[in-house]
């Protein structure tokens, strides 16, 4: 089973677009960092984090001294990623898994250390040749994204839309 990271950037998309349950029929094991999770503030999304890993296809890892080690030294390396992303990046690694973000400095810090990363599109592409959405559903949760400030390349997202029109 394909193990993949979400930063809080990419669970953030996925909740307010309301397909994070959707993503749990990917068949990946996904974990967030515990300090992830302290970010995210709104009550609902919050229940639906707790459902999730009652449910058991989420998981929630705190990091051993190690971890916070090798997050402390990302941070030190790339200075703009913040120590959440950092944290994001030292459990991907300690789990051999994707890192599933939306920030450009931590994708360019992870693939130098040869962390493979990808972003909430290719999340969207996933679900979409999985058959779990169809893409009228893909389009309005992708609308739903970019209304909410996600951190998302436009020329990409307009050339999506455009497809699942």
């Amino acid at each position: 089973m394909i193990a993949a990271v979400q930063d809080a950037n990419v669970l953030i998309d996925l909740l307010n677009a309301g397909l994070f349950e959707a993503s749990a029929g990917l068949g990946m094991a996904f974990h967030v960092v515990d300090v992830v999770v302290a970010e995210i503030e709104a009550e609902e999304q919050r229940r639906e984090l707790s459902a999730a890993v009652s449910n058991g296809w989420l998981v929630v890892d705190g990091l051993d001294e190690s971890g916070l080690e090798r997050a402390a030294a990302f941070q030190n390396e790339a200075p703009p990623i913040s120590f959440e992303d950092a944290a994001s990046l030292s459990l991907a690694q300690r789990l051999g898994a994707i890192l599933l973000t939306g920030n450009r400095q931590l994708r360019i810090l992870a693939q130098r250390h040869s962390t493979e990363t990808h972003g909430v599109l290719w999340l969207l592409d996933s679900l979409l040749d999985a058959a779990i959405v169809d893409e009228p559903t893909a389009a309005n949760a992708l609308r739903t994204m970019m209304s909410r400030d996600a951190r998302l390349p436009a020329d990409e997202c307009n050339r999506r839309l455009a497809m699942w029109q």
